[in-house]
């Protein structure tokens, strides 16, 4: 039996119907520690490990790690390293839909329904923030988060929503001395360009 040279890592968020790297090739030998910016925050998260020989033969190992967040997150910057951690609160709604139009055209009564390949997906949230809670981000930093020059955040929540997309529309709004109210609006565009 060949032995291994090298592991591939992957992960899935969709009990293994897709999976994404965690990052190339690592070596067998010594310990190895992978952090994981994207699993899911509410949930099972498979990791499968590939075990590579040189003659190009390999096995595979999938384990299952649960993780049980009441929070919801924004991962920004490279690999989504930069999360903020925002309380959770049912303030959330989704909107999706498909491109689609009509045309009005001489001779017909009503207009003619054309439906196109883009899809919308939008997911608006909100929450409130308390100066000094050690519980999630502060009002400067969850700022700061949304001005990061990445285009791509992702948004995680307990009920399962693992958006990748542009954040707009985020607003902070003072309701005491201590305490705010924030909203924002994540639309979906895929993890990176190629999606």
């Amino acid at each position: 039996q060949p032995l291994p040279v090298r592991l591939d890592l992957e992960a899935s968020v969709d009990g293994g119907d897709t999976w994404r790297s965690l990052g190339g090739e690592y070596a067998l030998s010594g310990q190895t520690t992978v952090t994981d910016w994207e699993g899911l925050v509410h949930g099972e998260t498979l990791y499968r490990g590939i075990a590579v020989a040189e003659s190009g033969a390999s096995t595979e190992t999938v384990i299952a790690i649960v993780a049980e967040s009441w929070a919801r997150w924004i991962g920004a910057g490279p690999s989504f390293a930069h999360p903020a951690r925002l309380p959770y609160t049912p303030s959330t709604s989704v909107t999706s839909g498909r491109e689609r139009s009509t045309e009005d055209y001489d001779g017909r009564p009503l207009p003619v329904a054309y439906s196109g390949e883009h899809l919308l997906r939008k997911l608006s949230a909100g929450g409130r923030l308390f100066d000094g809670s050690e519980d999630s981000i502060s009002r400067e930093a969850l700022e700061a988060l949304s001005q990061m020059e990445g285009p791509i955040f992702l948004h995680r929540d307990p009920d399962g929503n693992h958006i990748y997309g542009v954040i707009s529309d985020l607003s902070v709004d003072r309701v005491t001395h201590t305490i705010w109210d924030w909203k924002l609006s994540v639309v979906e565009t895929g993890r990176d360009d190629e999606d």
